[in-house]
């Protein structure tokens, strides 16, 4: 079983029953069609795949995960007032 909740109250929002053999990545992604603009969506760091974020962002929603040890983060440029 695959759970987005609502994070104030604890209570299930969507949620997806699924056999074993499929992972949860898979699942989660399936449950991230239903967001809305602006939700936010609170990541548990073993969701942490692009493919996940970019579905989150493709809704105009937003993510927050824990970071991975061991995640090489590429600079990229230089935003804003230095």
């Amino acid at each position: 079983m695959v759970m987005l909740q609502l994070p104030l109250t604890r209570l299930p929002w969507r949620y997806q029953l699924s056999p074993l053999k499929q992972g949860e990545r898979t699942v989660a992604g399936e449950l991230l069609d239903q967001l809305a603009a602006d939700d936010l969506v609170l990541m548990d760091r073993g969701f942490f795949s692009y493919g996940l974020f970019w579905r989150v962002q493709g809704r105009g929603a937003f993510f927050a995960i824990r970071l991975m040890s061991g995640v090489k983060f590429k600079h990229v440029r230089q935003l804003g007032c230095k």
